[in-house]
């Protein structure tokens, strides 16, 4: 069965389609798959915490583990979406019942493990929780004597509200004295010593910031 949200539905609905009535989704909750329109994986599985609740638990962890979205992404959009359908349970399901996440990691992650074992040995932190004003999020390699936070990028990230949450949660990890450095998982599965060298750039500039600039949490 294939679900259909739209604000207007005209002409006949095949037997393999449900469509709902929905208001007009906003453009963040929108995303073009191979050039058609899609909700954003955030706005499907609050769809579905509307319309199959069941569903909920199963989908919600299949999406994290694969590296589709994060519980902070999820936590954030719940949010904002207040009043929507779904929007409670979602929030019950991330606040009351911890996502199953012991699926291994993404090939990007693996692949960066052996390279900042071989380049930083003891330096750094896998999965690493760093709490701020808003919530604690989960940085992918941490190095913590120097507060720089290295994410693993997939596609997804490139595409819909995904940008918008990478934003804030860069703006929120900076008020507490990190900086994120964002590679994509195509540079490191391809060119590590390029990946390795961005890395370094970025430890020399946070051991050796430029006159004036203020690493600490602001107060």
């Amino acid at each position: 069965m294939i679900e259909v949200f739209a604000a207007h539905w005209e002409g006949p609905v095949p037997e393999e389609v449900r469509v709902h009535r929905c208001r007009a989704p906003q453009k963040l909750d929108v995303v073009a798959v191979d050039g058609i329109l899609c909700t954003s994986v955030p706005r499907t599985i609050l769809d579905i915490a509307h319309l199959h609740p069941r569903e909920l638990p199963s989908t919600a962890d299949h999406a994290v583990r694969d590296g589709e979205v994060t519980r902070e992404e999820l936590w954030l959009f719940a949010r904002r979406s207040r009043g929507h359908h779904g929007q409670k349970r979602l929030r019950h399901r991330l606040e009351m019942q911890p996502l199953n996440l012991e699926a291994h990691d993404s090939d990007g992650e693996t692949a960066f493990e052996e390279i900042a074992s071989r380049c930083w040995p003891r330096r750094w932190v896998h999965h690493h929780l760093v709490p701020t004003r808003e919530a604690t999020f989960e940085i992918d390699f941490a190095f913590p004597e120097e507060k720089l936070a290295v994410e693993i990028d997939g596609r997804h990230h490139l595409f819909g509200d995904q940008i918008e949450f990478d934003a804030r949660r860069d703006a929120l990890l900076a008020e507490a004295g990190w900086e994120t450095l964002r590679v994509t998982r195509k540079l490191v599965l391809s060119n590590p010593d390029e990946t390795a060298r961005l890395v370094d750039e970025a430890l020399r500039r946070r051991r050796n910031p430029p006159p004036g600039r203020i690493q600490t949490p602001q107060t």
